[in-house]
């Protein structure tokens, strides 16, 4: 019962997560940001430090005030939750196997039980780590 009360409980987390990042105004995000996000050849999806930044002619990264900084923190801040969402997914998928592997034993599922609860808790905190960052990169943008 206490498993059920906590799946319910994550579920509207989720959904509370979701919603709040829906209605993040898309206008608090300026015309420099919106060109970070474009066509960039990125690993994974996974930004350049210096994605968000203007650069010389040559192509060198021009840091001129302290917003730069703010968006060179905020890059490196939203691969590092990427990364996190992808070892939790990597976690669950991997205590998905231990499930299957573990033929019924009740230690060993005991154990790929609580890796694949651990990787949802995970992917929740990153969930909700992302509406937080988009609120501050909408602040400081």
């Amino acid at each position: 019962m206490a498993n059920v009360k906590q799946g319910i409980a994550s579920f509207f987390v989720v959904v509370g997560v979701v919603v709040a990042t829906a209605f993040v105004p898309a206008a608090t995000v300026s015309a420099r940001a919106q060109a970070c996000t474009g066509d960039l050849a990125s690993f994974l999806g996974l930004k350049s430090w210096d994605a968000c930044i203007a650069k010389d002619g040559n192509g060198v990264p021009q840091l001129d005030d302290i917003t730069d900084i703010w968006h060179v923190g905020i890059v490196i801040i939203e691969d590092l939750v990427k990364i996190g969402g992808y070892l939790a997914v990597g976690y669950f998928i991997w205590g998905g196997f231990k499930y299957v592997k573990s033929q019924g034993e009740p230690g060993e599922t005991a154990q790929a039980r609580t890796i694949i609860n651990n990787a949802l808790l995970g992917l929740v905190i990153v969930l909700i780590s992302v509406s937080i960052i988009q609120f501050i990169a909408g602040t400081f943008t």
